[in-house]
């Protein structure tokens, strides 16, 4: 299976309202996915993308837009990303690419980015405005990211407090942020 859920609206005619729950990739769940991802939104407006489960034998790559994350949101605006559990993702677990006033709450992330220390777990670039709060990342392995979130281009206003264990960097913002974390 490539996709879990694929969702594309337009730059001039958005999908409002969409919501992807309880959806699972892991293996005795039912099933892997091969190389994609199990959440791809792209120009949405108020989705909602909650209670999914992904892990074990995931194929992913890069951090950033076009990659093979388990969840990935493109050009979205009041969109919440909540309660979903990711471990063993080989990029980072949640990327968000042009993401403005959404939440990305509650969610559990376990040895992710698995590629490298270089990674990080949640990689946001171009948001603003968006809360990245109460998620709980855990790290066990010094070979595995070691950044829990990470601001790219140009990422500003964006905050939130969060639990990150095995990281050195808990986060790192984008040249000229004014975001502010805890």
């Amino acid at each position: 299976m490539d996709f879990g859920v694929y969702a594309q609206g337009t730059s001039t005619n958005s999908m409002s309202r969409i919501r992807v729950i309880g959806n699972h990739t892991i293996p005795s769940v039912g099933g892997f996915l091969s190389n994609h991802h199990i959440v791809s939104l792209k120009y949405g407006n108020a989705c909602d993308v909650s209670n999914n489960k992904s892990g074990g034998r995931y194929v992913g790559s890069d951090n950033g837009a076009s990659t093979k994350v388990p969840i990935l949101i493109e050009n979205t605006e009041a969109t919440t990303i909540s309660t979903n559990t990711i471990f063993g993702s080989r990029g980072a677990a949640i990327s968000i690419n042009e993401g403005w006033n959404c939440n990305i709450v509650n969610n559990v992330l376990y040895d992710t980015g698995q590629l490298g220390p270089s990674y990080s777990s949640i990689y946001a670039f171009n948001t603003q405005r968006c809360v990245f709060a109460n998620n709980n990342g855990s790290q066990s392995s010094s070979e595995f990211a070691q950044k829990f979130l990470e601001e790219a281009g140009t990422s500003t206003n964006n905050g939130g407090a969060n639990m990150a264990y095995g990281y050195t960097t808990k986060y790192t913002l984008a040249s000229g942020s004014t975001s502010s974390f805890s």
